[in-house]
């Protein structure tokens, strides 16, 4: 088997090596009209016949690579016969130059790097630090939940910064374990209620503002009040640590009702 390509300005066919194809990616010169081409665009095999090529062939000093001509086909016949290759004339017997390296400059030029390459890249690195540093900021308080390790960190960065971060406020897993309402024995209207109050989640939760409304026999409305977590808690209550992770605390209110005739209550908890 031996690799052919054709010149595809004169159509002159070249036998052609695997070295050769290989320098400068295959670019060549023809020898017959030194049309410069691509070997790669009309490559192709072909059968070596006994006669022609089981000899092996003597390189002279000048690599000249032999030039082959297809025979014509004979005309009237409907099955293709192999292709007969002639000995070329000493006329037409021209090398099948490779590209000397100062030409293939004009083909394969490097794209030089940008001066101000290393300024984009300092300046990429400042931008995605900056979008980091908001990111972090903004979602302090849920990577502090997520990756408790991390928050002594977070603290420590927002002293420097001058901020906080905030408790969280998920209602859904908060709730009112027991409550009670009674009346204060020779006071008229003078009630206190009693609340405990769970957080059921795996994190410290800030307190949440308590409501309370009084309710006639009819279970209507008379009065309504929000009472704030310095309202019902005791004085030493810690108030900024929040509702510790799985624990519940007491909620404790006294309270005038006056001249109302409350027969029962409801209380709501919520977050503003």
């Amino acid at each position: 088997m031996s690799m052919v390509t054709r010149c595809p300005h004169c159509t002159t066919s070249f036998r052609i090596t695997s070295p050769v194809l290989k320098m400068h990616h295959g670019l060549v010169r023809c020898g017959h009209c030194s049309e410069v081409f691509n070997a790669f665009d009309s490559l192709s095999t072909v059968h070596d016949t006994p006669d022609e090529f089981s000899e092996p062939e003597i390189v002279p000093e000048t690599p000249a690579p032999e030039v082959f001509v297809h025979a014509p086909e004979p005309s009237g016949e409907a099955t293709a016969k192999p292709a007969v290759f002639e000995e070329p004339s000493r006329e037409a017997e021209k090398e099948l130059e490779v590209l000397p390296e100062a030409p293939m400059e004009e083909f394969f030029v490097g794209k030089k790097p940008s001066k101000f390459g290393w300024a984009w890249g300092l300046g990429s690195a400042l931008l995605f630090a900056s979008l980091l540093a908001q990111a972090v900021y903004h979602y302090r308080m849920e990577i502090g939940i997520e990756l408790p390790g991390l928050k002594p960190y977070l603290q420590a960065s927002c002293r420097l910064l001058g901020c906080t971060i905030p408790l969280p406020g998920k209602i859904d897993l908060i709730g009112i374990e027991s409550s009670s309402l009674q009346n204060q024995s020779g006071r008229v209207g003078v009630i206190d209620l009693h609340a405990s109050i769970r957080n059921g989640a795996s994190f410290a939760q800030e307190y949440p503002l308590l409501e309370l409304t009084l309710t006639d026999a009819q279970d209507a409305p008379l009065a309504r009040k929000i009472f704030r977590p310095s309202d019902y808690l005791a004085k030493d209550a810690k108030i900024g640590e929040g509702i510790p992770a799985n624990a519940a605390v007491n909620a404790r209110l006294h309270l005038d009702t006056g001249t109302l005739q409350a027969s029962g209550y409801r209380l709501y908890l919520f977050y503003p």
